[in-house]
């Protein structure tokens, strides 16, 4: 039976001696910490999840982060043939010397004779209880693998996923969610996933990124409850890997500009008039936009949207023709 709910007063609640938050991975991902890391397709999620994945467990510093400790980690992946997962962690694993391979463990989808668990479910959360039972840092690539509810975009659907989450936090785990984006930039499916996070980190494409540079981009702090200041600052990110082994470079971000935040919006289809919608500004604005990227080469003059074309974009186009 759950016990009574427990409550504390004001004063004793200020006067808790709990010493400073520690961390897993420092300033993004505290312990019994919620995190989420999305990405448009191909970007690199896996490369980032699988570099925090061995930092932490090394106790050791990737991109702009560092795990102030080695802590132990268990790395749900719910989709890559286990051949791919094998040479990127080989790839990786030259960067980190002292990381002890009991830190760090795998419940490969390709490895497993059924199904994976589907953590939308009280059977699927129970089928891993054994392997989450040991480790302080569960990472849970990815959440349409893994989260098989079959109702991406509706709030009461993820209610289950999102207790699951919050009695790992009470247990003392952290945990991080590999999500992809959607057209309009931002984490498929219900918004209600991002109110229990406490980082949501989003990784997309640089303005001037050219096709055959791989896995190069703009990390993108959305969500910080306890990050301010530089530590909150867009940088870019670029993995090079030769000879087998991967390393990483990043630089501070340059200046985006409207045209930079259109772009992913128009190749994903979307009109003038949704673009317009998405970032806040005018119609007469997307429409320079995209003027401006099809000028620059950037965006084709035709490009097509998914959805009907919006009967506003051709007067708009021809506007900003004229």
């Amino acid at each position: 039976m759950p016990g009574k709910p427990v409550i504390l007063g004001a004063r004793t609640l200020a006067a808790m001696e709990l010493g400073p938050r520690r961390f897993m991975l420092s300033p993004i991902l505290p312990d019994q910490g919620l995190m989420m890391l999305a990405a448009w397709r191909g970007i690199g999620k896996t490369w980032v999840s699988l570099g925090i994945a061995a930092a932490v467990a090394a106790g050791g510093s990737f991109l702009n982060w560092r795990a102030p400790e080695p802590r132990k980690v268990l790395y749900l992946d719910g989709e890559m043939a286990t051949i791919d997962l094998k040479k990127r962690m080989a790839a990786i694993l030259p960067a980190f010397p002292s990381l002890d391979e009991a830190n760090l463990q795998f419940m490969p989808s390709g490895e497993q004779h059924d199904d994976m668990p589907n953590l939308s479910t009280a059977e699927g959360q129970r089928d891993i209880d054994h392997a989450v039972e040991w480790a302080e840092l569960v990472i849970v690539d990815n959440l349409s693998c893994l989260c098989r509810d079959g109702h991406e975009n509706e709030a009461d659907a993820w209610l289950p996923v999102q207790n699951w989450l919050l009695r790992l936090r009470r247990r003392g785990k952290s945990v991080l969610i590999v999500h992809h984006l959607n057209k309009a930039g931002s984490q498929s499916g219900t918004s209600a996933r991002e109110r229990i996070l406490d980082t949501s980190v989003k990784m997309v494409r640089p303005a001037n990124y050219q096709n055959g540079q791989g896995a190069r981009f703009v990390v993108q702090i959305d969500k910080a409850r306890s990050l301010a200041g530089d530590e909150a600052a867009d940088f870019e990110a670029t993995l090079n890997v030769v000879d087998g082994i991967a390393t990483w470079t990043t630089t501070s971000s340059p200046t985006v500009t409207l045209a930079d935040q259109a772009l992913p919006l128009f190749l994903g289809g979307n009109s003038v008039r949704k673009v317009a919608e998405l970032l806040g500004i005018s119609k007469t604005e997307a429409g320079r936009a995209r003027k401006e990227l099809a000028v620059a080469g950037r965006l084709a003059p035709n490009q097509p949207a998914d959805s009907e074309t919006d009967p506003d974009d051709a007067g708009i186009l021809e506007q900003e023709a004229a």
